[in-house]
């Protein structure tokens, strides 16, 4: 058949971006997508369940203009490509940081002990920075923080930020919150060396309270603040996932299934309390960057279980050695164990399910 000459050959259909998944909850998604002509961009889809979806303009051009006001500031904060309704959600598109890896897990695996240092003194001048700007950051953590190749630290997300007046007292409590966040990641002495940073990069004439008192303030703070994340684990968020039943669950995301050579995963049947206190220890145990037998899942509804990943060498004693270094790690959180530790794998102690976290005395 001859084709009309007004018409136009089947054009070949745009090929579809890479996407990679960095982090996920109900009411937003977070990818990486390379585009056909190789430019990545950092992505983030809006899509609040129901009602909720009627905010999703006024959330992604809210954190838009935030990012643009930070920029305009001095803020190192990637650059905004676009805001946009794309397939039938609300898109901000980012520039891409190469290469960049969070905050917390460079301080968590982190360099050399000079790097460390280095590390810690730009995270100071940072909180600096924002003070000057006039940031107002309702989440201040170091999953929020991008480390360059170059190690040049970089916001990248803004949502609810916003910029006022600076309010000595305001900024103090960010920063109390902010060292509360990081506490798990690294040990007093890089928290020192952040402090005096902040200290010799402020413009600000306001007085700070001495480190010994952000110090005490930021522990009873993460007490607090690990108690209302122990409690999101119940639902849809970032690090979760409700699971229609019967019986509905909720399931920690993206676990890898089976789990990793050595392990297995078990069930631990019992009564509503019995399940939410395994839950909840372990939940606790992952907040706190502790090793620990893995939560995988837990019921909301009868029949009441726990799923988590043990090692295959949970039965083995653990060394003195292993089992002292556990204790010390739970001490600097305040925290000790009921119960004895399972073995992992490498020798190392690790809170099982069977354990219970509780607080020092005196703490």
């Amino acid at each position: 058949m001859k084709r009309s000459p007004i018409e136009s050959p089947p054009s070949e259909p745009e090929p579809e971006p890479e996407r990679r998944v960095l982090k996920a909850n109900a009411k937003r998604t977070v990818e990486r997508q390379v585009l056909p002509d190789g430019t990545a961009h950092l992505v983030k889809r809006f899509h609040a369940p129901g009602l909720g979806r009627l905010r999703d303009r006024r959330r992604a051009r809210s954190e838009a203009a935030a990012l643009v006001e930070a920029r305009r500031r001095g803020l190192p904060v990637p650059a905004v490509v676009s805001v946009r309704r794309e397939e039938g959600e609300w898109v901000l598109r980012l520039t891409w940081i190469e290469g960049a890896r969070p905050l917390a897990d460079v301080v968590e695996h982190g360099p050399t002990p000079e790097g460390r240092g280095r590390l810690a003194r730009r995270v100071g001048e940072l909180l600096a920075a924002a003070e000057a700007s006039g940031l107002r950051h309702p989440d201040p953590h170091a999953g929020n923080v991008l480390v360059d190749r170059g190690g040049a630290l970089w916001l990248v997300d803004l949502a609810r930020a916003r910029f006022a007046a600076h309010d000595p007292r305001r900024f103090e409590r960010s920063l109390v919150l902010a060292a509360a966040r990081i506490r798990d990641l690294c040990d007093a002495r890089f928290r020192a060396v952040i402090h005096r940073s902040l200290r010799e990069a402020r413009t600000s004439s306001a007085p700070l309270p001495p480190a010994g008192t952000i110090e005490a303030r930021s522990r009873d703070l993460q007490r607090e603040d690990v108690a209302g994340r122990v409690r999101v684990w119940r639902r849809d968020s970032t690090a979760t996932e409700v699971v229609a039943g019967p019986p509905r669950t909720v399931r920690q995301r993206g676990l890898v299934a089976p789990p990793p050579e050595g392990w297995s995963t078990v069930r631990l049947d019992g009564s509503p309390a019995e399940a939410a206190e395994v839950w909840s220890t372990l939940v606790r145990a992952t907040i706190h960057r502790l090793p620990a037998a893995v939560p995988r899942a837990v019921s909301l509804e009868a029949p009441h279980f726990v799923e988590a990943d043990v090692p295959g060498s949970a039965g083995a004693p653990t060394s003195p050695e292993a089992a002292a270094a556990l204790r010390l790690q739970l001490a600097e959180r305040g925290l000790t164990l009921v119960g004895d530790p399972l073995r992992a794998p490498d020798g190392a102690a690790i809170i099982g399910p069977s354990n219970r976290l509780v607080r020092l005395e005196g703490e």
